[in-house]
């Protein structure tokens, strides 16, 4: 009797784990916006 939620959850983790860690660091990267703060988008 796992609940739904619990089993998404650790079905997320399973992912993220198998995910490489560096595709993962990227898109974080790109998201948070790694290089906003040198690169305005009204620079670029």
């Amino acid at each position: 009797g796992v609940p739904a939620r619990e089993e998404a959850a650790h079905a997320t983790r399973v992912l993220r784990d198998s995910h490489p860690p560096r595709p993962a660091r990227a898109r974080r990267g790109a998201r948070r916006g790694w290089g906003n703060h040198r690169r305005p988008r009204a620079g670029v």
